[in-house]
């Protein structure tokens, strides 16, 4: 949101309509939910009418969870300083909704196991965004600890019971964002995709 406040409204409506009377569980932003990491005026609000336009679609509060970006953290979605105002201030936004969590930015773990109550899943948000260091990345950031962490969080509960994993960077290489051969052989246990 953000990208071209004068398009992007219309751009949305239109495909508000998409979503007219569609049957869904929850609702999954798992990532670039803004163009920028920078706060400016009306961007949370922007995103909370659109929202609240799409819960509307939908014919009603929906569970939602709201994970981070490159975009939502990183200037340009590469360049530094890392920042996690803006995804605060939409915490904050949603703070009278506990059925919206707004994930990120909970460091020593990044990877978070979410409760929805009737929802037929374990969840676990990853937020892919961290850079704890250096100037220019785009993040993408899978760290052992994390999955073993919320993996002895999961092991607790129903092992059969399925798994689905929100995270914002890919797992593979795509040909479109992905220009160079990606071997981890010999990298430290921070890895980067």
């Amino acid at each position: 949101y953000g990208a071209d406040p004068e398009t992007q409204p219309r751009l949305y409506e239109g495909l508000l309509e998409v979503f007219a009377g569609q049957q869904v569980d929850a609702l999954f932003f798992t990532g670039d939910v803004f163009d920028t990491n920078e706060p400016k005026p009306g961007m949370v609000e922007g995103f909370l009418r659109l929202h609240a336009g799409l819960e509307a679609k939908l014919g009603g509060p929906k569970p939602t969870i709201v994970l981070p970006g490159n975009h939502d953290r990183r200037a340009e979605g590469v360049f530094a300083p890392y920042r996690e105002e803006l995804f605060d201030e939409l915490r904050r936004a949603f703070a009278s909704r506990p059925d919206v969590q707004v994930m990120g930015g909970h460091t020593p773990f990044l990877a978070q196991r979410v409760t929805l109550p009737g929802f037929p899943a374990d969840l676990v948000a990853y937020d892919s965004t961290w850079l704890p260091e250096g100037t220019a990345s785009a993040g993408g950031v899978i760290r052992q600890e994390d999955l073993i962490q919320v993996g002895s969080e999961l092991a607790k509960g129903d092992v059969d019971r399925p798994l689905l994993f929100l995270l914002h960077h890919h797992l593979i290489p795509t040909p479109v964002t992905d220009t160079s051969v990606i071997n981890t052989t010999g990298r430290p246990p921070l890895q980067k995709f």
